[in-house]
């Protein structure tokens, strides 16, 4: 992504694109009306950066704004066998500022740490899965290749 704002005909185009025939609009309320929603866009970015690096078993990678408080009380879920072009769905409304500042690891104003938080934390799955691993939430809540050695 570069640093000029993405159109939402752009996005929705983007969105369309995979290699993978797996439509998260089959288990999930997508919200389409949010893919230029700051906290998708950052989403993206973040996933895009964890894309672009050598040692990830993926080159491209996708996140769905989706309506998730029905799901088990998730706030992103990634969508298992895409990990070659992994699909993350995440609640944004999970993510808005008093979320960030009733959540033990991150104060007001840190929205974008914890979009971040959850994007690495659900990628570490599809990391699991193209090993042939078990999923391990406490080893994905752990992960961040922005500060560790792996990555």
């Amino acid at each position: 992504m570069s640093n000029t704002t993405l159109t939402k005909i752009e996005l929705e185009a983007r969105y369309q694109m995979r290699e993978h025939d797996y439509d998260p609009n089959w288990d999930y309320e997508v919200r389409e009306d949010l893919f230029t929603d700051c906290r998708a866009v950052w989403a993206q970015r973040v996933m895009d950066l964890l894309a672009a690096r050598a040692d990830t078993p993926f080159e491209v990678g996708h996140v769905f704004p989706a309506d998730l408080n029905a799901t088990n009380g998730a706030i992103a879920v990634y969508c298992s066998g895409t990990y070659n072009e992994p699909v993350v769905v995440i609640d944004l409304a999970a993510h808005s500022e008093p979320f960030a500042a009733e959540n033990e690891l991150y104060g007001p104003g840190e929205m974008n740490a914890a979009i971040e938080h959850t994007i690495t934390h659900e990628i570490y799955h599809a990391i699991q899965e193209s090993e042939g691993l078990p999923f391990t939430e406490d080893e994905a809540e752990d992960w961040n290749p922005f500060t560790r050695e792996r990555f």
